[in-house]
């Protein structure tokens, strides 16, 4: 089922413009191989969204998937490269799609506050998939090389350091293909 905060739209920076489907940011959040980049395809198909994509940064970089093996400094470069893409986007008016893992609150704090200061509502889409659904995921792709996948230790150090949403922290959980047919429907009205 969707679980979604009614305070959710309560940040007076965006009162004027938060009915307006044209600023919204979603800011996905969940583990790697959860099925956000599914979500953010969908969002972004369906809402005309633009896409903000880690993994895409990351390879236009040159940087490994997940950024295996590299320094803290790292993520803050790939940060402060997906604020400037969110705000090219933010200044054409157009919907943003942030497709990250957002593993940290100080990380979904800092796009939320970037958002808000745009006069764009951030709505966090969570999508957490199971630890065991996650791991046999990642055991198929790693044997098929379908797409790029973190090590084994690496994805289960970042399964055990993932932060959740807190529950001060207004989202919509995905869970299923249904929920999010049910999100798009509610989005699209």
């Amino acid at each position: 089922t969707i679980e979604a905060d009614p305070a959710m739209n309560s940040d007076p920076r965006i009162a004027r413009t938060a009915r307006d489907r044209n600023h919204r940011l979603y800011l996905l959040c969940g583990p790697s191989l959860a099925g956000k980049s599914t979500v953010a395809r969908a969002l972004a198909e369906e809402l005309g969204a633009a896409v903000v994509s880690a993994d895409a940064i990351n390879r236009a970089r040159g940087f490994p998937f997940g950024l295996e093996g590299m320094p803290e400094s790292a993520w803050a470069e790939i940060l402060g490269s997906q604020i400037k893409e969110v705000s090219v986007h933010r200044a054409r008016g157009v919907p943003i799609v942030v497709d990250d893992t957002a593993c940290y609150r100080w990380l979904r704090d800092r796009f939320r506050e970037h958002a808000a200061a745009g006069g764009y509502e951030c709505r966090l889409v969570y999508v957490p998939g199971s630890r065991d659904e996650i791991l046999a995921r990642h055991q198929r792709l790693a044997k098929s090389k379908e797409r790029p996948v973190l090590s084994r230790e690496r994805l289960v150090d970042h399964l055990d350091r993932f932060e959740a949403p807190q529950e001060d922290e207004p989202r919509v959980t995905i869970r299923s293909a249904e929920d999010l047919r049910g999100y798009l429907d509610g989005e699209r009205t």
